[in-house]
């Protein structure tokens, strides 16, 4: 699945945002206080996420790339399989980006990528919507200076 969205706020504004985001998870997740400055590529670690049938699944967060302020990559490890998750970042001008948001999956075994792909075509419209409104709901969070 692929999202591209043209944001209205800097390549550097939407990248702090996600090491913001990430040291959150370190602090909620991990217990551990991390500087911005000190997360790099190849951290790890354990949190809850949701699923798109509502179950909890553990799973580990793994940072394989992160180039600032133009790409951010990581892989969710669960139960089921590897879920990869990348933002590229266009830098249009100071106020503006394109964000291609890409999510793919690598199911642990030949039931889990069936399952992967028969859920995509029911979730597939559903899951570009919520990846389009969280782009925009970070831009709104970004410009309110929250």
């Amino acid at each position: 699945m692929k999202v591209s969205e043209e944001l209205n706020i800097s390549a550097n504004q939407f990248f702090d945002h996600i090491l913001s985001t990430i040291q959150y998870e370190l602090k909620e997740y991990e217990k551990k206080s991390v500087d911005k400055e000190h997360i790099r590529q190849g951290i790890t670690y354990k949190k809850d996420i949701k699923t798109k049938m509502n179950q909890v699944d553990h799973v580990t967060v793994e940072i394989t790339k992160l180039v600032a302020p133009t790409e951010y990559e990581a892989t969710f490890d669960s139960s089921q399989g590897k879920t990869v998750m990348n933002y590229s970042i266009e830098i249009v001008d100071d106020t503006h980006c394109i964000v291609d948001y890409e999510e793919s999956f690598i199911g642990k075994d030949t039931a889990n990528r069936l399952n992967h792909k028969l859920m995509s075509v029911f979730y597939g419209g559903k899951s570009k919507k919520r990846i389009h409104y969280l782009l925009k709901a970070i831009e709104e969070h970004i410009l309110k200076g929250e």
